[in-house]
């Protein structure tokens, strides 16, 4: 860390609220922010609920379990080249089985061929797309040619891990775990989720989450400043804009510890960002006034697919939030209905 300062601080570069700006507009003059829901009321809520205390699972395990095993169906599907693969060979099952895999009926559904996002530039992206719906090699293979693992990030919340409770205090304690996992399909549903599960209980028992804040603490603030914020969105300011002199200067500095650091961490982006609130403690009635519903929103990402869930009375919702290059918005909207479509499958709610 001391090397990376030192090289920083050789060729420092100093960003002001101004620049900022100029960064936040020429971000939303090219992305465009959407929301597909997933959501279970009354019966096939509670019945998801009963299917996972009886698993031992919690429901955030399986909602990601659902989604990462659809997502790779699609990828899969568009490895292959082919028509999208029959719910039923996916490996869905029923709410309620006790584990037993049970495949649905409604035959070959109607297929699906997804276009590259890969990221790679004269690899098959579109022109002006960017965009890659899930990590920066999401349909990369091992040796083997066995699909390879995703990597998970969930969010945690640090203040059941400290050593000396903080008490009433407003700050962000969170931290975040992550897992390396895969859907197989020689096993059922249920146990994919429950090793997906066991990992993310023995990683957040290791207390692993604490690690990346303490490496944080170690950077030049203000590496961390031109790292985070400008070094993607640098080259997208506008001749117009009055900052853009300054800005497309770093964004040629190519050399520039941050630039490094940045293309380092996009080879490091997760495939999906989950994080589940649980129930939420409100009152599901203020006088008059009924509670029907929460959703909850998250950061969104033009990388990982980012699920945000929270539950309330009856219902449980998740929001998949889409950071998608403007012209783009309906083929990404597109793709992730599907998605969602084959995670219920999964989570045997259709």
């Amino acid at each position: 860390m001391g090397i990376i300062n030192k090289r920083w601080r050789k060729d420092p570069w100093f960003f002001d609220h101004e620049d900022l700006i100029s960064i936040h507009h020429a971000f939303w003059e090219k992305y465009a922010y959407r929301i597909v829901l997933f959501e279970l009321e009354g019966d096939d809520a509670e019945a998801l609920l009963a299917a996972c205390r009886e698993q031992d699972v919690t429901v955030g395990s399986a909602v990601t379990m659902a989604f990462l095993a659809a997502w790779q169906d699609l990828l899969e599907e568009r490895r292959l080249g082919k028509p999208g693969l029959p719910a039923g060979d996916a490996g869905s099952i029923q709410v309620g089985t006790e584990g037993r895999e049970g495949r649905d009926s409604d035959g070959s559904g109607p297929g699906v061929r997804l276009p590259d996002y890969s990221g790679k530039a004269g690899e098959g992206v579109r022109e002006g797309d960017d965009s890659t719906p899930a990590g920066t090699h999401a349909d990369r293979e091992d040796e083997a040619g066995n699909s390879r693992k995703y990597t998970v990030v969930l969010p945690y919340d640090l203040r059941k891990r400290l050593d000396n409770p903080v008490g009433n205090v407003f700050c962000l304690f969170v931290g975040s775990v992550q897992v390396r996992t895969g859907y197989d399909r020689e096993r059922s549903f249920w146990e994919n989720t429950r090793d997906f599960h066991d990992q993310t209980r023995e990683k957040i028992g290791s207390r692993e989450f604490f690690g990346p804040a303490a490496e944080i603490e170690r950077f030049d603030p203000t590496l961390m400043d031109a790292f985070m914020s400008y070094t993607l969105y640098a080259k997208e300011v506008k001749k117009d804009d009055p900052r853009y002199e300054k800005l497309s200067a770093f964004a040629a500095a190519r050399d520039n510890i941050a630039h490094i650091l940045a293309e380092r961490t996009l080879t490091l982006l997760p495939d999906i960002i989950t994080t589940n609130l649980g129930r939420a403690g409100i009152p599901a009635t203020f006088g008059d006034l009924q509670l029907e519903k929460l959703y909850f929103a998250p950061s969104a990402s033009t990388s990982p697919l980012v699920l945000g869930g929270i539950g309330t009375g009856s219902s449980v919702t998740f929001t998949m939030n889409i950071l998608a290059e403007k012209g783009f918005e309906e083929e990404r909207i597109w793709m992730m209905e599907r998605v969602r479509d084959r995670a219920m499958k999964y989570l045997g709610c259709v």
